[in-house]
This record gives C-alpha cells, sequence and structure tokens, in this order.
C-alpha cells in the first residue's frame, strides 16, 4: 500500500529539475519537471529510488499522523531524499557529484528532522510515545528501599 503522502515524481523532479530534461530532443534543455520515459534517468529507473525514500522517511518515525501538515513534512523529506539519492546514481558530471549530493543530502536531513521534530511534539516521534520510567536515586543511608 502506498503512503498517502508519497511524493510523486514531479515532486521529485521539482527538487532536481536539470533531471527532467528531455533528452530526445537534441538541443532543448527545458526541464518537463517530472521523470518520464524520455529522461535519464527514466520514470521507470527513479520510482524504486523514491519508494525506498518513503520507506527511509516511515522507519524514521513510529507513527506519522493522519494531518495534512504532517503529509506535507513526509512527502518533503522523502522527495529531497529520492532527489539527493538519484543525483548520486546518476551523476551528470563527475567533478561536481559530490557537491551537489551534499547539498541535496543536507537538505534531505533538515527535511527529516523537521519531520522527527513535529512527530515528536505530537507524541508520534522516534519513541512512539513509548512510555519512559526514571528509578528514584538510592537513599543515602543505603543501596536500596526496603
Amino acid at each position: 500500500m502506498a503512503e498517502p503522502w508519497a511524493p510523486s515524481l514531479t515532486d521529485v523532479g521539482g527538487k532536481i529539475p536539470t533531471r527532467t530534461r528531455d533528452y530526445t530532443d537534441p538541443g532543448d534543455d527545458t526541464p518537463t519537471g517530472t521523470f518520464s520515459d524520455r529522461t535519464v534517468p527514466t520514470a521507470e529507473m527513479v520510482q524504486p529510488t523514491v519508494d525506498g525514500a518513503v520507506t527511509a522517511v516511515r522507519s524514521a518515525v513510529s507513527q506519522i499522523p493522519d494531518d495534512p501538515r504532517f503529509y506535507a513534512l513526509a512527502r518533503e523529506a522523502a522527495a529531497w531524499r529520492a532527489a539527493a539519492d538519484i543525483e548520486l546514481a546518476w551523476p551528470e558530471r563527475d567533478g561536481d557529484i559530490r557537491e551537489v549530493y551534499d547539498r541535496l543530502d543536507a537538505r534531505a536531513k533538515l527535511a527529516l528532522q523537521e519531520l522527527v521534530d513535529a512527530c515528536d511534539d505530537a507524541g508520534t516521534g522516534v519513541d512512539g510515545g513509548t512510555p519512559s520510567w526514571e528509578f528514584p536515586r538510592p537513599v543515602p543511608w543505603g543501596d536500596d528501599y526496603l
């Protein structure tokens, strides 16, 4: 079952528009805004990367609340993660791949942290609202209460 907040190929293409150029039309560098069978990489090649990004985001928190605000945060985090992974998997130029990937990776990590923080505030974050216990300090006259 697909997540309702999963980014579309257009969401991901908006993060890395130079990857959405139609390579079957020589001389035209206009981005199409999405991945298709006319882009490199193609939509078929990109979709598993997007699915992997959704899985990574989903595993970062115990539950994403059913709320448009949380869905938007999750969609952004997954789109940035997919964009970084696509850039790393299909580099255009070897010289600047590391710099471009590092910038996209930083955006992906920031977006994921924003989602985690929002979910933590809602009680569905990393620990999923799991109760935590504190044990009293031992009494000064012994090791345990008897």
